[in-house]
């Protein structure tokens, strides 16, 4: 017998999962990977973060910002074009 996906949703779904998936570390970034991505220097990234004006997690000591938020929060800051 052959493998179709209309005999198993669960299996059709846990393949989909697998080709979707994001290594946990791919979400995350420290404050040096931000720093060398957009070139926000550390200094300039505490000073948001002491502000609130940048997106942030804060596990114990560390620092880590979720990819998708900071990429969300840049988008929030575009300024539009007048002609």
């Amino acid at each position: 017998m052959t493998y179709t996906p209309e005999y198993n949703p669960v299996v059709e779904e846990l393949i989909q999962a697998i080709k979707t998936y994001e290594p946990l570390k791919e979400l995350w970034m420290t404050p040096e990977e931000l720093e060398k991505e957009l070139g926000i220097t550390i200094s300039a990234q505490t000073r948001m973060r002491a502000e609130r004006k940048i997106p942030f997690y804060k596990i114990g000591k560390f620092i880590k910002y979720n990819k998708q938020e900071i990429n969300e929060w840049i988008k929030s800051h575009k300024v539009e074009v007048i002609e």
